[in-house]
């Protein structure tokens, strides 16, 4: 039987090791990147000569479905970054260069896309273009989502109203199956999230104990008696009946979730509503940034946007706790010498980002350990700055040689023991690769 040139690429790739593996993906990568951007250059040419209609197609869109056969999600993500190469041309630079990725890119065409605030993008790209090279994707996507949100503050504000206004549910019994239905807007939404997550996690304890009694040492996850879905429900159920037994007018846990909000952003949402004299807000608007988006956090403390009008909603109800950052998103320091971060502390630390910050470690900050950047034996101080959240099995990496240090601009960057940077940032376009801290920087950090 003939072998075919995908045999021989599987072939080819089973016997590299892993370092040639991950090396060859980077390529790979980078190859796709390129190839991204110039689609983006195609697509804009075509779209301007117009010699698609030569074959009956009436624009660009259906010459893409047709000859191509991409799906519309693909039309229009890619037609959004043709447009780019003359808006925003150097969002498609630094694709090509392999600086940024293609999701980053093509949150870039969405923000372009928006009719109220689009035409501000190129303003405002070098700030945003930085974080997109030196984040991970999450990151990047809060911070352009904050940026459309100041942006079109008034615009952003009255969408939350509007999704407010517009919440619903409906539960329906069709031929022996129950289907629940609804929407609300982005406030509830987290609050939602958050009570029902506590339900889905003592769900989920309940399941591991019952497969430790019957498997002992061996239990894994495949032998939990639920699926994540049907715990989901469960979990949705027992708050019902929760609701039902609690006494009328008994007093909820407060808060429920924490959210983040600058005081620019507090004082100018305020004065808009009338609630604090505008002479005592800095501004109608908080203004765009030129610098990092640290200080203009405004959502909820796992990285989920919420628009000022929202948190500012929260605030008046009494169900937010106030989180002040610091232009590197460093929680204000509570200035207290100790050994273990604990009680507020231990919080402060964890607020400061959503997950594990080892690189693609997606575990909950709630999930992890509040870890000292520079060890307390190396001189390191237990304040806000010197802290971050690391699940039990990466701060472990710590004690065999890896390190975590945060640069100025509140990004971290972690370290192999010999020095390397695990997934450094890409260099602008026509720059060299960065460098980055000695080790003994980062101990005397």
């Amino acid at each position: 039987m003939e072998v075919s040139a995908f045999d021989d690429l599987i072939g080819s790739i089973d016997a590299l090791s892993y370092a040639q593996r991950a090396s060859r993906l980077a390529e790979v990568e980078l190859a796709m990147r390129r190839l991204e951007a110039e689609a983006a250059v195609l697509i804009r040419a075509l779209d301007r000569d117009g010699g698609f209609r030569t074959d009956g197609h009436l624009t660009v869109g259906g010459f893409l479905r047709g000859e191509l056969r991409w799906s519309k999600q693909q039309v229009a993500a890619r037609r959004r970054l043709g447009t780019l190469v003359t808006e925003v041309p150097a969002v498609v630079e630094h694709l090509h260069a392999g600086a940024i990725g293609v999701a980053q890119a093509h949150a870039f065409g969405r923000a372009a896309a928006n009719p109220r605030c689009g035409g501000q993008l190129a303003d405002h790209a070098e700030v945003l273009l930085e974080r997109a090279r030196t984040l991970s994707f999450e990151g990047f996507h809060a911070d352009i989502v904050t940026w459309e949100r100041l942006a079109d503050a008034d615009g952003a504000n009255r969408d939350a109203a509007l999704h407010h206004e517009h919440r619903r549910l409906d539960f329906m019994l069709f031929d022996g199956v129950g289907t629940l239905l609804g929407q609300c807007g982005g406030l509830d939404h987290v609050e939602f999230s958050e009570i029902l997550e506590h339900y889905r996690h003592a769900e989920w304890l309940a399941d591991w104990e019952w497969a430790t009694e019957h498997y002992g040492a061996d239990a894994a996850g495949s032998m939990l008696p639920r699926t994540n879905a049907q715990r989901s429900w469960d979990a949705l159920m027992r708050m019902a009946r929760d609701a039902v037994s609690t006494p009328a007018g008994a007093q909820p846990a407060e808060p429920v979730v924490n959210l983040a909000m600058s005081v620019t952003h507090a004082e100018a949402v305020l004065a808009r509503l009338g609630l604090i004299p505008e002479a005592d807000a800095a501004a109608s608007h908080p203004p765009l940034p030129d610098q990092p988006f640290g200080e203009c956090r405004c959502g909820t403390t796992d990285g989920t946007p919420l628009s000022p009008f929202e948190v500012a909603q929260a605030m008046i109800h009494g169900r937010v706790r106030r989180v002040v950052f610091d232009s590197a998103g460093v929680v204000v320091d509570f200035g207290r010498l100790q050994r273990l971060f604990d009680g507020p502390a231990r919080h402060a630390v964890l607020l400061q980002f959503p997950t594990c910050v080892f690189p693609g470690c997606n575990r909950p900050a709630s999930d992890c350990h509040a870890d000292h950047l520079t060890d307390w034996q190396h001189g390191g101080s237990t304040n806000q700055a010197n802290g971050a959240p690391l699940c039990p099995r990466h701060n472990q990496l710590k004690n065999h040689g890896f390190s975590v240090w945060r640069d100025p601009n509140g990004v971290f960057h972690t370290y192999r023991p010999d020095g390397t940077e695990i997934a450094p940032a890409p260099p602008p376009p026509g720059t060299a690769p960065p460098t980055g801290p000695s080790r003994d920087l980062l101990r005397s950090a």
